[in-house]
Protein backbone atom coordinates (compact mmCIF):
# COMPACT_ATOMS: atom_id res chain seq x y z
CA UNK A 1 0.00 0.00 0.00
CA UNK A 2 1.49 3.39 -0.95
CA UNK A 3 1.74 6.49 1.38
CA UNK A 4 -1.50 8.07 -0.04
CA UNK A 5 -3.28 5.07 0.54
CA UNK A 6 -1.79 5.14 4.55
CA UNK A 7 -2.86 8.40 4.44
CA UNK A 8 -6.72 7.85 3.23
CA UNK A 9 -7.18 5.14 5.73
CA UNK A 10 -5.82 7.24 8.63
CA UNK A 11 -8.12 9.88 7.94
CA UNK A 12 -11.09 7.53 7.71
CA UNK A 13 -9.89 5.82 10.87
CA UNK A 14 -9.55 9.21 12.95
CA UNK A 15 -12.21 10.38 11.75
CA UNK A 16 -14.74 6.79 12.46
CA UNK A 17 -12.84 6.96 16.37
CA UNK A 18 -14.36 10.44 16.41
CA UNK A 19 -17.11 9.83 15.59
CA UNK A 20 -17.46 6.74 17.94
CA UNK A 21 -16.03 9.23 20.56
CA UNK A 22 -18.86 11.83 20.28
CA UNK A 23 -21.80 9.13 20.61
CA UNK A 24 -20.12 8.32 23.50
CA UNK A 25 -19.23 11.11 25.45
CA UNK A 26 -22.21 10.61 28.16
CA UNK A 27 -21.00 6.99 29.00
CA UNK A 28 -19.65 5.49 32.25
CA UNK A 29 -16.20 4.95 30.96
CA UNK A 30 -15.93 8.31 29.11
CA UNK A 31 -16.57 10.13 32.27
CA UNK A 32 -14.97 7.99 34.23
CA UNK A 33 -11.87 8.87 31.37
CA UNK A 34 -12.49 12.59 32.22
CA UNK A 35 -12.76 12.19 36.07
CA UNK A 36 -9.37 10.20 35.98
CA UNK A 37 -7.25 12.56 34.05
CA UNK A 38 -8.82 15.94 35.46
CA UNK A 39 -7.51 14.42 38.84
CA UNK A 40 -4.36 13.56 37.14
CA UNK A 41 -3.15 16.96 35.12
CA UNK A 42 -5.54 20.01 36.79
CA UNK A 43 -3.63 22.47 38.73
CA UNK A 44 -0.20 21.44 36.74
CA UNK A 45 1.98 24.45 36.34
CA UNK A 46 4.09 23.31 34.24
CA UNK A 47 1.58 21.85 31.65
CA UNK A 48 -0.86 25.03 31.86
CA UNK A 49 2.36 27.18 30.31
CA UNK A 50 1.96 25.35 26.93
CA UNK A 51 -1.93 26.93 26.35
CA UNK A 52 0.12 29.74 24.89
CA UNK A 53 1.01 27.52 21.49
CA UNK A 54 -2.69 27.01 21.08
CA UNK A 55 -3.58 30.32 21.05
CA UNK A 56 -5.58 31.29 18.43
CA UNK A 57 -3.37 34.77 18.73
CA UNK A 58 0.10 32.86 19.02
CA UNK A 59 -1.48 30.54 15.75
CA UNK A 60 -1.70 33.50 14.00
CA UNK A 61 1.34 35.03 14.11
CA UNK A 62 2.94 31.55 13.26
CA UNK A 63 0.98 31.35 10.33
CA UNK A 64 1.59 34.89 9.18
CA UNK A 65 5.23 34.00 9.09
CA UNK A 66 4.48 30.59 7.33
CA UNK A 67 2.33 32.49 4.48
CA UNK A 68 4.79 35.18 4.18
CA UNK A 69 7.84 32.96 4.04
CA UNK A 70 5.67 30.74 0.98
CA UNK A 71 4.73 34.06 -0.71
CA UNK A 72 8.79 34.74 -0.84
CA UNK A 73 9.60 31.58 -2.68
CA UNK A 74 6.10 32.04 -4.55
CA UNK A 75 5.13 28.89 -3.79
CA UNK A 76 1.21 29.74 -4.45
CA UNK A 77 0.49 25.80 -3.60
CA UNK A 78 1.71 25.90 -0.11
CA UNK A 79 -0.22 29.11 0.29
CA UNK A 80 -3.60 27.57 -0.84
CA UNK A 81 -2.69 24.48 1.26
CA UNK A 82 -2.35 26.84 4.32
CA UNK A 83 -5.42 28.33 4.10
CA UNK A 84 -7.56 25.23 3.25
CA UNK A 85 -5.66 23.42 6.17
CA UNK A 86 -6.73 25.57 8.91
CA UNK A 87 -9.59 27.91 7.45
CA UNK A 88 -11.12 24.46 7.08
CA UNK A 89 -10.14 22.85 10.22
CA UNK A 90 -11.37 26.42 12.19
CA UNK A 91 -14.74 26.17 10.51
CA UNK A 92 -15.28 22.54 10.97
CA UNK A 93 -14.26 23.20 14.60
CA UNK A 94 -16.72 25.63 15.29
CA UNK A 95 -19.33 24.19 13.39
CA UNK A 96 -19.10 21.22 15.37
CA UNK A 97 -19.31 22.74 18.90
CA UNK A 98 -22.46 24.03 17.79
CA UNK A 99 -23.49 20.76 16.60
CA UNK A 100 -22.46 19.06 20.10
CA UNK A 101 -23.54 22.33 22.18
CA UNK A 102 -21.14 20.65 25.04
CA UNK A 103 -20.81 22.48 28.36
CA UNK A 104 -17.46 23.24 29.65
CA UNK A 105 -16.43 21.77 33.05
CA UNK A 106 -17.87 23.55 35.90
CA UNK A 107 -15.02 25.62 37.41
CA UNK A 108 -15.40 29.45 38.38
CA UNK A 109 -14.52 32.01 35.63
CA UNK A 110 -15.56 29.60 32.76
CA UNK A 111 -15.26 30.22 29.23
CA UNK A 112 -18.78 30.73 27.55
CA UNK A 113 -17.78 28.75 24.53
CA UNK A 114 -18.97 25.32 23.80
CA UNK A 115 -16.47 22.33 24.85
CA UNK A 116 -16.61 19.41 22.08
CA UNK A 117 -14.03 19.25 20.06
CA UNK A 118 -10.94 21.37 22.00
CA UNK A 119 -10.20 24.06 19.56
CA UNK A 120 -6.65 24.45 21.46
CA UNK A 121 -6.32 20.69 20.71
CA UNK A 122 -7.63 20.20 17.30
CA UNK A 123 -6.18 23.46 15.83
CA UNK A 124 -2.69 23.14 17.91
CA UNK A 125 -2.21 20.24 16.06
CA UNK A 126 -3.32 21.09 12.97
CA UNK A 127 -1.23 24.54 12.34
CA UNK A 128 1.69 22.19 13.68
CA UNK A 129 1.58 18.98 10.85
CA UNK A 130 0.57 22.07 8.34
CA UNK A 131 3.35 24.17 9.10
CA UNK A 132 5.62 20.56 9.12
CA UNK A 133 4.54 19.48 6.06
CA UNK A 134 5.32 22.81 4.33
CA UNK A 135 8.71 23.42 5.92
CA UNK A 136 10.19 20.13 7.72
CA UNK A 137 11.73 19.26 4.10
CA UNK A 138 14.07 21.70 3.87
CA UNK A 139 15.86 19.81 6.84
CA UNK A 140 19.20 18.71 5.44
CA UNK A 141 19.18 15.05 6.93
CA UNK A 142 16.16 12.66 7.37
CA UNK A 143 17.20 12.22 11.24
CA UNK A 144 16.66 16.25 11.48
CA UNK A 145 13.19 15.57 9.78
CA UNK A 146 12.09 13.02 12.33
CA UNK A 147 13.11 15.21 15.25
CA UNK A 148 11.25 18.00 13.85
CA UNK A 149 7.93 15.82 13.37
CA UNK A 150 8.61 14.49 16.61
CA UNK A 151 8.69 17.61 18.93
CA UNK A 152 6.05 19.07 17.13
CA UNK A 153 3.60 16.08 18.11
CA UNK A 154 4.87 16.11 21.32
CA UNK A 155 3.94 20.22 21.44
CA UNK A 156 0.48 19.50 20.26
CA UNK A 157 0.20 16.41 23.04
CA UNK A 158 1.22 19.22 25.50
CA UNK A 159 -0.96 22.04 24.26
CA UNK A 160 -4.25 19.35 24.32
CA UNK A 161 -3.26 18.08 27.81
CA UNK A 162 -2.35 22.22 28.90
CA UNK A 163 -6.44 22.42 28.67
CA UNK A 164 -7.15 19.51 31.12
CA UNK A 165 -4.34 20.79 33.39
CA UNK A 166 -6.50 24.11 33.35
CA UNK A 167 -9.59 23.21 32.98
CA UNK A 168 -11.14 24.28 30.19
CA UNK A 169 -12.12 21.18 28.68
CA UNK A 170 -12.73 17.23 28.89
CA UNK A 171 -9.87 14.63 28.77
CA UNK A 172 -12.64 13.57 25.66
CA UNK A 173 -12.50 17.21 24.20
CA UNK A 174 -9.04 17.26 23.88
CA UNK A 175 -8.95 13.90 22.69
CA UNK A 176 -11.64 14.31 20.01
CA UNK A 177 -9.90 17.76 19.03
CA UNK A 178 -6.96 15.33 17.94
CA UNK A 179 -8.92 12.96 16.02
CA UNK A 180 -10.46 15.52 14.26
CA UNK A 181 -7.36 17.61 13.59
CA UNK A 182 -5.91 14.50 12.62
CA UNK A 183 -8.43 13.08 10.29
CA UNK A 184 -8.71 17.09 8.40
CA UNK A 185 -5.50 17.21 7.83
CA UNK A 186 -4.60 13.84 6.32
CA UNK A 187 -7.31 14.65 4.07
CA UNK A 188 -6.39 17.66 2.55
CA UNK A 189 -2.65 16.73 2.85
CA UNK A 190 -3.28 13.52 0.47
CA UNK A 191 -5.85 15.24 -1.66
CA UNK A 192 -2.78 18.37 -2.56
CA UNK A 193 -0.30 15.85 -2.67
CA UNK A 194 -1.89 13.49 -4.92
CA UNK A 195 -3.58 16.68 -6.99
CA UNK A 196 -1.55 19.53 -6.22
CA UNK A 197 1.49 19.03 -8.37
CA UNK A 198 5.44 18.89 -7.94
CA UNK A 199 5.49 21.69 -5.10
CA UNK A 200 3.98 19.84 -2.31
CA UNK A 201 4.87 16.17 -3.18
CA UNK A 202 8.34 17.41 -3.01
CA UNK A 203 7.79 18.60 0.68
CA UNK A 204 6.23 15.50 1.79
Amino acid sequence: MNRNRWMVLGAAVAAALFAGLASALHTDWAIALDNRMADLLEGNRLLEFFTIFGDVRFIAIALLVGAIMLYIKRDWVGLLFLGISLGGGTILNQGLKQVFARQRPDIPDQLASFSFPSGHSQMGLLYLLTLALLFAGAAQSRAARRLIWAGILLLAVLIGSSRIALGRHFATDVLGGWLLGTAWFLLIAVLFIKYGGRSLRRKA
